[in-house]
């Protein structure tokens, strides 16, 4: 399985990294990990200083793969970084086209409404328009200490998004101990 694990650094992100060493990943499991940097036009800024700005974005990025292979411990030799410039909701469905990846995986952001509305959502946008499943995390489910089985509900109206759902869930071997609950939507 190719997996993409989008990274900015934040705690959601940071907790998305988490959540992925509860599940049941093979050895063959390749993740990863994308970060992207936006690139600030260069008329807008002095040429010195956004070459400051970049290397700084670009030395952050690094830290934040760092951060991530410590969250996903056993799973860290089966990673590898790529850094691409851009709006993070083209970098990432980019690079999942490019990888052509089997699952997407980020955080979900606790925007306000009004906050959604002004600035965008990448979780939303990159869910909307993936040409692949898309897992995205919520921080409740990725406390650190969270332990215990997996509770997954799968909605599934009949649909062919539904149908694939199903496919990629069931694809993973699940221990006897994960709750799956399917919900059939009329």
């Amino acid at each position: 399985m190719r997996i993409l694990l989008a990274m900015d650094g934040s705690e959601t992100a940071l907790g998305a990294a988490r959540f992925l060493t509860r599940l049941p990943l093979g050895p063959e499991t390749q993740i990863t990990v994308v970060t992207g940097v936006t690139d600030t036009p260069v008329g807008e800024i002095d040429v010195e200083v956004w070459m400051r700005v970049r290397e700084s974005a670009r030395q952050m990025a690094g830290q934040h793969y760092q951060s991530a292979l410590q969250q996903l411990g056993g799973l860290a030799n089966q990673a590898e970084h790529v850094l691409a410039e851009g709006h993070p909701n083209r970098v990432i469905l980019d690079v999942a086209k490019q990888r052509d990846v089997d699952l997407i995986v980020l955080g979900a952001r606790g925007h306000s409404m009004i906050a959604r509305t002004l600035l965008g959502s990448t979780s939303d946008y990159v869910a909307n328009h993936a040409r692949c499943p898309v897992l995205v995390v919520r921080p409740a489910s990725v406390a650190p200490n969270k332990t215990g089985p997996l509770r997954i509900v799968l909605a599934y109206d009949g649909s062919a998004g539904s149908k694939v759902a199903a496919q990629q869930l069931f694809a993973f071997p699940w221990s006897a101990q994960t709750q799956v609950q399917i919900t059939t939507l009329l």
